[in-house]
């Protein structure tokens, strides 16, 4: 369970969406830090445990299994060994912008940098004249495929 120790009464519960086999959600006291959460159409949910005070934070999720942390911070948004959709990465970059006061632009020049896949998909859509795209089917740490939207026409 993820708590965040103030006066007052609970403003939010989420239920884990995941298997048991993906580990036990954390639990941790996210007081004094910044605290996001991210749920995209598949189900697939996430965690962000930020420090304001040195830019860094952790982030877990349940495909990834729950109790693996991927450490990031400002300068280093983008997570090591993870392939992330547009919008788990966009929840990234608005997570950094609301604890630290970054401009979008500051917060997400830094993730294109560190995210060498989406480097690399961007240089081979240029170089093919616009026909390159992530691949359909990316796996995640455990094995299980995470599936992403194909793009239409391009025959993938």
């Amino acid at each position: 369970m993820l708590e965040k120790k103030h006066r007052g009464e609970r403003l939010l519960e989420i239920d884990n969406l995941h298997s048991a086999g993906c580990g036990p959600p954390p639990s941790l006291d996210a007081a004094d830090k910044y605290l996001g959460y991210f749920e995209n159409c598949y189900g697939e949910q996430w965690v962000f445990i930020g420090d304001r005070k040195t830019g860094e934070a952790v982030i877990r999720g349940g495909d990834t299994d729950w109790p693996t942390e991927y450490r990031v911070s400002i300068k280093r948004p983008c997570p090591a060994g993870l392939v992330l959709g547009e919008e788990e990465k966009h929840w990234i970059i608005t997570c950094f912008m609301a604890m630290s006061h970054a401009a979008y632009d500051v917060v997400a020049a830094d993730f294109e940098a560190g995210d060498f896949l989406a480097l690399a998909v961007k240089i081979a859509t240029v170089v093919s004249g616009g026909l390159a795209t992530m691949p359909a089917q990316c796996w995640g740490k455990n094995g299980a495929a995470r599936k992403h939207p194909r793009p239409e026409g391009l025959g993938v």
